[in-house]
């Protein structure tokens, strides 16, 4: 952004003659006037959203690109037109552009699942047939739970990525899966520890222990079960032909049957080792349940955690910075980082979020990242709001900064004028820096 106007891209680029845009169709005036709207008030969402609506009907290429690019620039929460970018490109067979939008787009709104999951399902379909195809979309789904695993609402995410490791046999992956998940405080968690059990209950338990988990176990259960078993080992030896096709690539052809030994349980030993391996995960499963069940009158109280530009009820605001205390208050930073930046995304436009988000990484003493949430509010979602401006310039002069404090303020004041309290800060910061000298 660096206080470029968001539309000066596109006004730029699309020339608002009608020969330019290929004569007087209805179309094409349309698209001049909310043009002309949009340059008229860079601010101004719906006059953006018509000139969205627009350009997807006339389909120009680069006309598009630039709506998308100038819209996408001011408000890049939007998760939904980064999908809608991306599909353009798609659909006009530019698949790496395509590839492109959806980076840029989950650059800008990583806590995004549903942009996530498109993604995945984008890059399953150009996938498909290549080598390393399976290693390609696993990095995917990891990124995307590393990014918003933690979401609330990410439970379509986590099953989806679990139901994809388990269609390849890779059961022990499923299972390291499954073991984070158990411990993560999201809306479904009840019913997927069921779904843990039920594939607990649906597997040999070699398939999806560790071997040190495998033996202790093993050393627990045989004690217990030697009697039942009557003389019988814990598990025979099995073959089968294996004439699966794999999705890497490989050309078809060459691909032969092999055989594959596995283990086959005793049934008294399958039992004991099932009931054994849901045990030690209930505990976990009780402890994710105490989480859940504490944060469950702040996330039901969240109506709208989408961003919008209309604002918010108050009572939204307030369960955000209730909900946002009682993190603080429990401690972890990396739950307390998460929620601020969902917080965000839901009252981007709201500067007293983004200055409580910068004060607490100052308690923290994280300057860089408290500096980088000012920069983004000033230069993204406020540009307009003189109090988030007062607070980035307060926060660099108490750092011993003061030409970058006096910048702030005179740029705002440049691009904003008449506000008599950015006024009045630089008139103290010349006294200061007059005083000093």
């Amino acid at each position: 952004m660096n206080g470029q106007p968001a539309y000066r891209n596109i006004s730029q680029n699309v020339d608002l003659n009608h020969d330019a845009l290929g004569g007087d169709s209805l179309e094409r005036l349309m698209m001049k006037d909310a043009l002309r709207a949009v340059k008229d008030n860079q601010y101004d969402f719906d006059a953006w959203t018509r000139l969205l609506k627009i350009v997807e009907k006339v389909n120009d290429e680069k006309a598009s690109r630039d709506a998308y690019d100038g819209f996408l620039r001011r408000y890049p929460y939007c998760y939904g037109y980064w999908k809608k970018y991306a599909d353009f490109e798609r659909n006009n067979k530019h698949y790496e552009k395509c590839l492109t939008v959806y980076e840029r787009g989950l650059e800008a709104i990583p806590l995004s699942v549903d942009l996530w999951l498109s993604y995945i399902a984008y890059v399953k379909e150009i996938a498909q047939g290549q080598r390393q195809a399976t290693a390609k979309i696993r990095d995917v789904y990891t990124r995307a739970l590393e990014a918003c695993g933690l979401e609330f609402r990410s439970d379509k995410l986590w099953v989806e990525f679990i139901d994809w490791e388990i269609s390849n046999g890779e059961f022990d992956k499923a299972m390291i899966l499954f073991d984070v998940l158990i411990s993560t405080p999201i809306a479904l968690f009840a019913s997927h520890f069921e779904k843990f059990k039920h594939f607990v209950n649906s597997q040999e338990p070699d398939r999806i222990l560790t071997s040190e988990e495998y033996n202790a176990i093993t050393d627990l259960i045989y004690p217990k079960i030697k009697d039942s078993l009557d003389g019988e080992p814990l598990f025979f030896m099995e073959e089968y032909e294996d004439d699966s096709i794999p999705i890497d690539g490989e050309n078809i052809e060459e691909v032969q049957p092999k055989t594959v030994r596995r283990r086959k349980h005793n049934e008294h030993a399958l039992k004991a080792f099932r009931e054994e391996i849901i045990n030690r995960k209930h505990q976990l499963y009780l402890e994710n349940e105490r989480e859940v069940s504490i944060r469950w009158v702040y996330e039901n109280a969240i109506k709208r955690p989408y961003f919008h530009v209309k604002p918010l009820e108050r009572d939204q605001l307030r369960n955000w910075y209730s909900y946002l205390d009682f993190e603080i208050r429990t401690g972890k930073k990396t739950r307390v980082l998460f929620l601020f930046e969902r917080c965000m995304i839901a009252c981007a436009n709201y500067e007293e979020m983004w200055i409580k988000y910068a004060n607490y990484l100052e308690q923290l003493e994280d300057l860089a990242s408290a500096r980088a949430i000012y920069k983004r509010a000033t230069g993204i979602h406020c540009p307009r709001k003189p109090g988030i401006h007062l607070a980035y310039s307060a926060f660099e002069e108490k750092l011993g900064d003061i030409e970058t404090s006096e910048a702030i303020l005179t740029e705002f004041d440049r691009r904003h004028p008449d506000y008599i309290s950015i006024h009045l800060r630089l008139i103290s910061i010349e006294r200061r820096k007059a005083n000093k000298n």
